[in-house]
Order: structure tokens, then sequence, then C-alpha cells
């Protein structure tokens, strides 16, 4: 495992999906091909305009309180998503971002992406490692991982293992992904967009881990970027994660013990 720094279980789904429960409200369709590119100080207020779907996972974004042998720091676990913890992506491989807390010593995580449907939920990708924590992380679905599928919802979620006989009580956080299909408009406006605009473009059409993994890349790049640092406070603010805005930031670039159960 190699991490790039800067200053700056699978679990059970009770799956009670029907079609159409991801609701996208009409005036933030997919393909806005018309509307013009925010300035760099604009930053989107409808990311929580998209509902997750009914099941009996909605996904919890702060680790929080808990009876578990973990550390105490352990429950400041974020995951850096909308508070529907519902997000889109164009990516076969999207990139999720969340901050770990500084841990008292090295412990065993897993993150888990599961693809979710009417009658099924099947584990895709399962990484291990060993972090103190410390930082947010971008943690990209790996090129030797099954990519995601168009028009297909999934379920990520990353755990701090604190007694890997008794998972239940592990600090978890997690959030869905709806990969979707970009528009021919969209895909040519991306094909030579420099990452400020490809940050505006996504931000615009509400593709929230492409947008945040954008600008997450560049904030790592140029730490000291005065108008960077104010975009990454803006953009979470924007869903209410304001407080983690300052953390350092680190991309996993290798994950061993990664495994794939799709064929």
């Amino acid at each position: 495992m190699v991490w790039h720094k800067s200053p700056l279980h699978p679990i059970l789904i009770t799956i009670a999906l029907s079609a159409g429960l991801v609701a996208i409200p009409a005036s933030l369709s997919r393909a806005q091909s018309g509307a013009n590119t925010p300035a760099r100080s604009e930053i989107k207020v409808g990311w929580n305009s998209f509902e997750p779907p009914e099941t009996g996972a909605p996904g919890r974004r702060v680790g929080g309180g808990t009876r578990s042998i973990c550390p105490a720091e352990a429950r400041e676990l974020t995951a850096l998503v909308p508070q529907t913890n519902m997000g889109r992506t164009i990516t076969a491989r999207p990139t999720v971002i969340l901050y770990v807390p500084a841990l008292p010593t090295e412990m065993n995580v897993e993150f888990t992406v599961t693809a979710v449907s009417e009658d099924n939920y099947t584990q895709v990708s399962q990484q291990s490692f060993q972090t103190k924590g410390g930082s947010t992380i971008a943690l990209p679905l790996p090129e030797t991982e099954t990519s995601l599928d168009v028009g297909k919802l999934y379920y990520w979620d990353f755990s701090i293992v604190c007694n890997p006989k008794d998972k239940s009580g592990n600090i978890v956080v997690g959030g869905w992904i709806d990969r979707i299909e970009p528009t021919p408009t969209l895909t040519a406006e991306l094909q030579n967009a420099s990452p400020e605009e490809a940050f505006e473009i996504y931000s615009r059409e509400y593709i929230w881990y492409d947008a945040a993994a954008t600008l997450a890349e560049q904030r790592r790049a140029a730490p000291d970027d005065k108008t960077l640092a104010k975009t990454w406070q803006d953009l979470l603010t924007s869903v209410g994660l304001e407080e983690i805005a300052n953390a350092p930031l680190a991309t996993m670039t290798s994950a061993p013990n990664t495994q794939s159960s799709a064929p």
C-alpha cells in the first residue's frame, strides 16, 4: 500500500428495491447541456435531492456512537457523501473519499463494494489494509477490480475492524453509488476539459463522486492553493461536512488483499 500525503463486509442488505426508487428531480436532469458552467466560487447545493433506494441499509455517513470496543477516536470516521448517502458517477471505477480520524494504533480496515438489485446483492470488490488514519483518503476502485455497470446501483462500506472475531462492533460508514451513462454532449465537454473545468462540469450535472474526486486530486497536488482550498471548503459545506475540510488529504495508489467476487 502506498500513500501520497500532503499537508493540508460485506454488510447484509435487506433488499426492498422497486423500480424508480432513486428519485432524480426533473430540474436535475442528467443531460443539462445548455447550462452555463458556474464560476469556481459557485458550488451546487442540490446534492441532497438524490434519494437512496428504500432498503434495510440506508447508509451511515458518520461512525457515531456505539457500544463497540473500538477506540473513541474511530467514531469520527466519516464518508464524504451528501446527506442522503447517494451520489452519481459516470466512471467505471469511481473513487470514494472518506475521513479516517487519527487512531491510537495501526488498525485493520475493510472497503467493500456490493451490487444491489431487486432480487439480491453481490459483492464485487473487497480491499483490506492497515492504517493509523489522521487524514481524508481518496480510495479508488482498483483497475484489477470488476468495473461498475451503467444503470446499476451499488452500496459501498468502509469498516474499522476492532475485533476480527466479532465484526458486529466495527465502526462502519457507507453510501450509495448510481452509475449513469453520460450524454454525448457531456462526453464531448469532458474530453478536452482541464481538471478545473471537469470539476465545474461534474458539479453542474450533480455527479458527486467524480466532482469530489477531481477536486480532491487537485487539492492534494497543490495543497497551498488558496482558491482550491476555498472550493474544497465550499464543496464540503454544501453537504454539511465543513468541519473536516482542513484535514490532510491522501491518495491510496495500491492496496493489498484485494478480492473480487464477480466473474
